[in-house]
C-alpha cells in the first residue's frame, strides 16, 4: 500500500509550490512571519468548493472523505472557494471521523438520543434527500458553529487569493487543506499573500 507524504502546508508534498519553492505574491510581503506553521495555527483552512461552503451556510456542517486528518488540532474551520476564504470562520464542534449513510444509520443515531446524534442524524437524512450524497457512502463529518453564532468569527470581507506560481500564473491558496492562525485572520487582511508567513516564501 502507497503512503502519501504531506507537507506542512497539508498538500501532498510534490504538488506544494511553497515547499517547492515555487510561489510568489504579487506583492512582497515585507513582515516577519508571525505564525509558527508547526505549533501555532489554530484554523484550517479547506478547499471546500462552491458546493461545500453552500452546506456550511445551511447545515452547519463540513462534510468530507472519511478518516481525514486536520493535523494540529484546530478549533476553528475557513472555506476556500470561488478563488477567495469565504468570511465565515466557524468553530469547530464534532468531527466523527467515518459516517454511514444510510437510513438505518439515521434510525441508530436517533435512537442513542444525545445531541451530537440528532444533529448527525438530521444532517444525513437531509443531505439524501436532496441527492446531495450517496446511500451508503461512507463519509467524515464535522459539526460547525452556525454563521449567526457567537462562536463563529465573521471576517469584515472576504480574503481575496492574489497567489502566484513561478510563471506569475494564478495559483490557488490551497488545492487541499492550510492553515494558519486566528489572529492572522483578526488583523483582516485583503488578500491570502498577507497571510503567507516571510518563512514560506522562497
Amino acid at each position: 500500500m502507497s503512503i502519501t507524504l504531506h507537507c506542512r502546508h497539508g498538500l501532498p508534498a510534490e504538488q506544494c509550490g511553497i515547499c517547492r519553492g515555487q510561489y510568489r505574491t504579487r506583492k512582497p510581503v515585507k513582515r516577519e512571519p508571525r505564525v509558527n506553521q508547526q505549533l501555532d495555527a489554530d484554523v484550517v483552512i479547506v478547499a471546500a468548493g462552491v458546493v461545500a461552503y453552500k452546506e456550511y451556510l445551511q447545515h452547519a456542517a463540513y462534510v468530507c472523505q472519511p478518516n481525514r486528518n486536520f493535523a494540529r488540532s484546530p478549533r476553528w474551520m475557513g472555506f476556500y472557494a470561488d478563488e477567495e476564504i469565504k468570511p465565515e470562520i466557524p468553530e469547530i464542534l464534532h468531527e466523527r471521523d467515518v459516517v454511514l449513510f444510510t437510513t438505518d444509520e439515521v434510525a441508530r443515531l436517533r435512537a442513542m438520543g444525545t445531541d451530537v446524534e440528532l444533529r448527525v442524524a438530521d444532517l444525513i437524512e437531509t443531505l439524501l434527500r436532496q441527492g446531495a450524497r450517496e446511500y451508503r457512502a461512507e463519509l467524515k463529518v464535522v459539526l460547525l458553529s452556525p454563521a449567526d453564532d457567537k462562536r463563529t468569527l465573521i471576517l469584515p470581507h472576504p480574503i481575496q487569493n492574489d497567489l502566484t506560481d513561478y510563471k506569475g500564473s494564478g495559483t490557488a491558496f490551497t488545492q487541499f487543506q492550510r492553515y494558519t492562525q486566528r489572529a492572522e485572520l483578526e488583523r483582516r487582511p485583503l488578500t491570502t499573500s498577507e497571510l503567507v508567513v516571510t518563512g514560506e516564501e522562497p
